[in-house]
């Protein structure tokens, strides 16, 4: 987790695409000054231009979440000098309530951002046609059409992973995605010691959603989940096995042009060692 630092807020990134701003006035329970509404109008212009950020979340220090306007002192409000008391009352209201504004356009842009996404799939997604009769299925139609597969995860594996994709190499793909283990050999023996951090973080962050919606909607990943679980494997292990898995599925159904069928795979569950 990355932090900045403020008197006032602090923002920090407790995983990839995510801001949290806290606002840091325990002592009064965040009780709103000018300087703290004044940082987060500041935070929130800078969250507004980041294209990494696809999460904002607003939380309290300590033991209240905001106990509204400070009535000990709220502060001066910026360009309010000359103006009298009325005008600066006026004033102060409105530094406060324009930050739903900038809250909604923060969602307005990541709601348009959602739909260009979902036409590009969809362009993405269309069979070639041969006299206006459709062919074999494309790739993005294939990746759309297994379980945890989602706008995001779709839209990450074919821009970070689109030449290994249609490379079809699997190898590198699970390298490349944090799926494949770090090893460790002694002899003639090999022993799995620790999990691969040498990889691309978006491609990481999208397999970890992936394999952990597909727990909640495929009944053969269910259980191949659990049946890694009863062998005393810890989640974050039997997880990445699962990921290990939807890659192999994946590239062999890139190579067949088929889409996911779960029959095939409810009866057959081959565990790793």
């Amino acid at each position: 987790m990355s932090t900045q630092p403020d008197s006032t807020v602090e923002r920090s990134t407790p995983r990839p695409g995510i801001a949290q701003l806290t606002m840091n006035r325990p002592a009064t329970l965040n009780a709103m000054t000018a300087e703290l509404v004044q940082s987060l109008h500041d935070h929130l212009d800078e969250i507004a231009v980041d294209p990494d950020v696809r999460v904002v979340v607003l939380t309290g220090a300590g033991r209240g979440f905001c106990a509204g306007l400070d009535l000990g002192g709220y502060g001066a409000t910026p360009h309010t000098a000359a103006m009298g008391r009325t005008q600066s009352g006026f004033a102060t209201q409105k530094h406060i309530a324009s930050l739903i504004p900038q809250l909604r356009l923060l969602h307005e842009q990541h709601a348009t951002t959602e739909r260009q996404i979902d036409r590009v799939l969809a362009q993405l997604a269309q069979p070639d046609t041969v006299e206006g009769k459709p062919t074999e299925h494309r790739d993005a139609e294939i990746l759309q059409s297994l379980p945890g597969v989602g706008r995001v995860v779709a839209a990450t594996m074919l821009t970070e992973a689109s030449g290994l994709l249609a490379a079809r190499d699997y190898a590198t793909l699970r390298a490349y995605t944090g799926a494949a283990p770090i090893t460790k050999r002694s002899g003639k023996r090999v022993f799995l010691v620790r999990m691969r951090y040498a990889c691309n973080g978006r491609l990481r962050e999208a397999l970890y959603h992936w394999c952990r919606t597909s727990l909640q909607h495929d009944a053969a990943a269910r259980a191949y989940y659990d049946g890694l679980r009863a062998r005393g494997h810890a989640h974050g292990r039997a997880l990445r096995s699962v990921g290990d898995r939807w890659l192999r599925i994946l590239i062999a159904m890139l190579n067949a042009k088929t889409l996911y069928d779960g029959s095939r795979f409810e009866q057959t569950q081959t565990m790793p060692t």
